[in-house]
């Protein structure tokens, strides 16, 4: 998400998947450690601020967070761990998953542990995205 048509493209479609699944609370997942899914996370939420007003908080999973404050939408971030087998998603109670790419995590043979895992829980998929950064 580099320039400014870019990213109104991407939040615009992003808003739309939301409202088509009601979606409150979103996983934001990786299937690799440090592909930037938390930076992307509270980049999102900056610009469904910007472009459409919405409230959005975003809650590290591996920071251990108790207490939530009350908002519009919450972006629950997965934390990856470098043992794929480990990984485990949230429970909680999430409407919806963005999962993002970064370049060492695109291609045909790479393994999807996570990604695997938010199929086998029927989760929609709001959007996959690249993490260029």
């Amino acid at each position: 998400m580099i320039n400014s048509k870019a990213e109104a493209e991407v939040v615009k479609n992003l808003d739309f998947q939301i409202r088509q699944v009601d979606a409150r609370n979103i996983l934001v997942v990786a299937d690799y450690p440090n592909e930037g899914h938390v930076e992307v996370a509270y980049q999102l939420k900056d610009l469904l601020r910007t472009y459409y007003d919405r409230d959005v908080r975003v809650v590290d999973l591996s920071e251990n967070k108790k207490h939530l404050v009350n908002s519009e939408l919450t972006f629950f971030v997965n934390e990856v761990k470098r043992n794929p087998q480990s990984n485990r998603i949230y429970e909680g109670n999430v409407d919806a998953a963005i999962i993002v790419r970064s370049k060492r995590s695109v291609g045909h043979n790479k393994k999807r542990y996570v990604s695997d895992l938010i199929k086998d829980a029927n989760l929609p998929v709001l959007g996959l995205i690249l993490n260029q950064v």
